[in-house]
């Protein structure tokens, strides 16, 4: 009984080990990231700070640096939190806010509350509910609570995917209002004074103490269904847990915006150091996650200037690729399914309605594109107008949509993967990041070595994935892909604002656009 208690007392000593070393590197951040930054803080002032003395210095601590600090600590241990507890419930390493469509889900429903609404609506109360959309949506596609870990991931992905898109879509579109949201989109934690973090952190807190609070129920559910349910847990405990979570992101993208990987990230580590009782893990997990991201916004902080500020969102994106490679090669995954094989049967085996169909869409699509626009051409057609302005967008949509249909065919064919693709393998975003790249070295665009450039970019990234993706299953390196898109494309976006290039046309143009196209890219995209 002794020898019990004394490797009991044992581990738990063990076990505090990493929440103590979390403490000490968490006050020794707080101290940095209070003092990174443009303005004026010194030491000494924060050593003065408690006198409040009449200072400028003392000014910028209290209303900016600040709540800047207690947001990254909400928004990580929420987060962090949130993703133990998914990632507990569903029995899934690859569960997390952001990989589940929560986040998505709650930032496009802010953006929509924000732009589209006529009438104000509570930026929490919006974040909450696109948040449970988006984790229901997802679930629905995935397969449910006890879906396999790679399928429900995909199926998280894809839902951001859409619900990113139409975000950015509402935002590209909408006027002067846009400009704060977009710098939101990214992960900011710039705040205006303590309104939102005084509202906030309340919800924070009781969320966080209620999950603590489950944490034997988790213990229980982490030894599988039978268990869980001989001992009394049934689904209530699962629903509160991910309703709790869903409350601590959406939370966390009131107050930040959309910050991913934290809730990925942190309890795979944590669990990897052996820490399992969520007792100790949930805890662990808050004060980890406050610490990646106050680590992400000190970094943020210094590569920011007085005309550019680097969101720390981005920073902590780029996180994307060796996470989810690193905890992809734990999962075990089902054999890729057969579907897309029936569905190739089922409509190849009436080619000429196939064909017939898809002219009948293209003729339709090309005469809509011609005919509307921002403005009207009246009743009078002037071919013109349609010729000069019209024609080069709608030929380079037709080729640039057939050359990546092309791609995409090549793609699935060598790697026998239907999930591959430009997009999804990271082909697309690692070509715009080589252009980016060509640009700033003054080379001109559509030129040969402008395009030279963006075809080392996408050839760079089918050779880390060869390398890395080695013993993946397909769909584990289509999510792999994803992953390295998501790294790349914050890096695109990192590097315009670092070259202060124009922020809102050059997110369009990573977005993909075919605005202001001109017969010269024509003739330059025909070869």
């Amino acid at each position: 009984m002794n020898a019990a208690a004394t490797m009991r007392s044992r581990a738990f000593g063990l076990a505090l080990i990493p929440i103590i070393l979390g403490l000490v590197l968490l006050v020794l951040l707080s101290f940095a990231d209070l003092i990174a930054g443009s303005g004026q803080v010194t030491i000494q002032d924060l050593l003065l700070a408690p006198a409040r003395p009449q200072s400028i210095a003392q000014i910028i601590i209290e209303t900016i640096r600040l709540p800047r600090l207690f947001a990254a600590i909400l928004v990580g241990a929420a987060l962090a939190a949130a993703g133990t507890t998914m990632q507990t419930i569903l029995r899934n390493p690859l569960a997390a806010p952001d990989i589940l469509a929560v986040t998505s889900g709650a930032q496009l429903a802010l953006v929509i509350s924000s732009l589209l609404l006529p009438f104000a609506f509570p930026a929490f109360a919006a974040t909450i509910l696109g948040g449970a959309i988006g984790g229901l949506v997802c679930l629905s596609v995935g397969g449910g609570l006890r879906a396999q870990p790679v399928r429900l991931a995909l199926a998280g992905v894809a839902v951001s995917l859409a619900f990113s898109a139409l975000s950015s879509a509402i935002i590209l579109s909408a006027d002067d209002r846009a400009s704060g949201i977009i710098l939101w989109s990214s992960g900011i934690l710039d705040q205006t004074g303590w309104s939102r973090i005084a509202s906030l952190a309340p919800l924070v807190g009781v969320g966080l103490v209620l999950l603590i609070m489950l944490g034997r129920q988790l213990d229980i559910m982490n030894l599988g269904n039978d268990i869980a349910s001989s001992l009394g847990l049934g689904k209530a405990t699962a629903i509160t847990g991910l309703l709790v979570s869903v409350l601590l992101a959406g939370a966390a993208v009131a107050i930040a915006g959309p910050i991913g990987f934290i809730g990925l990230a942190i309890p795979n580590f944590l669990r990897a150091i052996g820490l399992i009782k969520h007792r100790i893990l949930l805890p662990a997990a808050c004060i980890w996650g406050a610490v990646a991201l106050l680590g992400a916004d000190v970094v943020a902080q210094a590569l920011s200037k007085e005309a550019r500020v680097v969101p720390t969102g981005i920073l902590a994106a780029c996180l994307a690729a060796p996470v989810l490679i690193m905890i992809l090669r734990k999962v075990k995954t089902e054999a890729g399914s057969r579907a897309h094989v029936l569905l190739a049967r089922v409509l190849f085996a009436r080619k000429p309605l196939l064909y017939g169909s898809l002219l009948v869409l293209l003729s339709a699509a090309v005469f809509a594109a011609l005919a509307f626009g921002d403005g009207t051409l009246g009743r009078q057609i002037d071919w013109s107008i349609v010729y000069a302005l019209r024609m080069p967008r709608v030929l380079i949509a037709i080729g640039a949509g057939a050359l990546l249909a092309v791609a995409g065919l090549l793609l699935q064919a060598v790697t026998r993967n239907p999930l591959s693709g430009p997009e999804t393998l990271g082909l697309a975003q690692g070509a715009a990041l080589a252009s980016l790249l060509a640009l700033l070295l003054g080379f001109v665009p559509a030129s040969p070595l402008f395009a030279l450039f963006a075809a080392l970019g996408a050839g760079g990234v089918i050779i880390l994935i060869s390398v890395l993706g080695r013993h993946l299953s397909p769909a584990s390196i289509a999510l792999s892909g994803l992953a390295i898109a998501a790294s790349l494309s914050a890096l695109s976006t990192l590097l315009v604002i670092e070259a202060q290039l124009q922020v809102a046309e050059a997110l369009s143009w990573l977005a993909g656009s075919t605005h202001a196209r001109s017969w010269q890219d024509v003739e330059a995209l025909a070869p």
